[in-house]
């Protein structure tokens, strides 16, 4: 009776706690979609400033009205595609399926990028093995990635780094295992903490910028939705945070 009490008490605290990091997460999604949509939105008012200026002075000449109205669509289609992306990542998977790993870090990456680009944030991504499907809940690999990335960018705004840069890679293993890994230059982890990081509500960053959640969650969902590994490193100057694909999840394609 107490042992299924108690397996009953994780699991609902498990959802609470993966609820409250996915609202974390969807207000910080909020506030990218609106630093993104903030440069097409500018662009669409100059242009629309600049032809009422022109129609005034009598001067706004065909081709320009042609050239305006291109400028504005491309725009529109720019915060459309915004939207999707944000959609997609909300919509949740009823039930495992394959997907492109490739698709899951670009989806994140298109989320973030106009902020990882404001923090000074270089980025690029090495994709050693080209093809590698997984089987699982995508839009909870997503919600892994952009805590990983998340926490990547708080680590620049708490360091003295000039040249921020993160790496992001897809390969295999001296073991033959399969692996994601986002590493950056942030400065590390002290050693001091590196054991209390995946601990629910354990965080060193200031007050009201973390909850502690993010690694805890990204844990549970790796270990628990894909039976794989979630793991730190240290490395000089910064830190490394690794997947280990389950080899029975993977898939390769040509």
């Amino acid at each position: 009776m107490n042992a299924t009490s108690h397996s009953f008490n994780d699991i609902e605290y498990m959802q609470q706690s993966n609820q409250q990091n996915k609202l974390i997460q969807l207000g910080e999604m909020v506030a990218m979609i609106a630093h993104q949509w903030r440069q097409p939105l500018n662009a669409i008012s100059a242009t629309a400033i600049n032809m009422t200026l022109k129609v005034q002075m009598e001067e706004l000449r065909p081709e320009e009205i042609e050239k305006g109205a291109v400028l504005i669509q491309n725009q529109c289609q720019k915060m459309s595609q915004t939207i999707e992306t944000f959609m997609e990542f909300v919509r949740p998977s009823k039930v495992p399926q394959p997907f492109m790993l490739r698709h899951s870090i670009d989806v994140v990456l298109l989320i973030m990028g106009r902020q990882l680009y404001t923090h000074n944030i270089m980025f690029h991504v090495d994709e050693r093995i080209k093809g590698v499907e997984v089987f699982g809940y995508e839009d909870q690999f997503e919600q892994v990635l952009l805590n990983l990335f998340s926490n990547a960018r708080d680590a620049f705004d708490e360091s003295a780094q000039n040249e921020k840069i993160m790496k992001l890679s897809i390969g295999k293993n001296d073991e033959g295992k399969y692996f994601f890994a986002i590493e950056d230059n942030a400065g590390g982890i002290p050693i001091a903490i590196r054991e209390k990081i995946f601990t629910p509500f354990f965080t060193n960053k200031e007050d009201g910028k973390g909850t502690g959640l993010g690694l805890y969650m990204s844990l549970e969902i790796i270990s628990k939705s894909f039976e794989s590994t979630l793991r730190y490193l240290p490395i000089k100057g910064g830190s490394r945070f690794e997947v280990l694909f389950n080899p029975s999840i993977i898939n390769l394609i040509a």
